[in-house]
């Protein structure tokens, strides 16, 4: 099977994200969901739209990363650059495991 015009209209799709959102988002699952997959895109096709959104979505997510043990915050807010301190390390280790999210950015970084 020939999938290229799918292909191209993800890529259409993909070039038109806008990650900016006045309101509170996983990091968890943005990161594995959104980030983990643009990455993977990028992984297969080669193509640059990906790796640009992947890199416009780690700037987003970053303030959640802003903490004193480095461990992600649960949430941030991709408007105000704000991330809910609410949970605490432990919480937050238990809750999404804090690893999975470091290997994308990892992935991520060898790109950039």
């Amino acid at each position: 099977m020939n999938f290229d015009h799918l292909l191209v209209k993800c890529e259409e799709h993909v070039s038109t994200i806008k990650w900016e959102s006045d309101k509170m988002i996983s990091v968890f699952e943005t990161t594995i969901r959104y980030l983990g997959g643009l990455i993977s895109a990028y992984d297969v096709t080669g193509k640059e739209i990906y790796l640009k959104k992947a890199k416009e979505l780690s700037t987003y997510l970053l303030p959640a990363f802003n903490s004193k043990s480095g461990l992600p915050y649960h949430e941030t807010n991709t408007k105000t650059y704000v991330a809910n301190l609410r949970l605490t390390i432990v919480e937050n280790l238990i809750t999404h495991g804090g690893l999975m999210e470091n290997l994308f950015y990892q992935k991520l970084a060898l790109y950039s």
